[in-house]
């Protein structure tokens, strides 16, 4: 079951879909790569920009 869960993750982005989704792709986790930092503060842009959607 867990292994689905990761699996279904890794396939799109799910961006701005709930708190959760955002904490379990990264939103943490300490970046060490100019690269990795660019793409985890891309992806807090889209979810501001976004907002959360209702329902979820």
């Amino acid at each position: 079951m867990i292994k689905g869960i990761i699996d279904m993750l890794k396939i799109s982005e799910f961006v701005g879909v709930s708190e959760n989704i955002e904490i379990a792709k990264g939103k943490h986790e300490l970046k060490d790569t100019i690269k990795d930092i660019w793409k985890q503060a891309f992806r807090e842009l889209k979810v501001k920009r976004n907002g959360r959607k209702k329902g979820n």
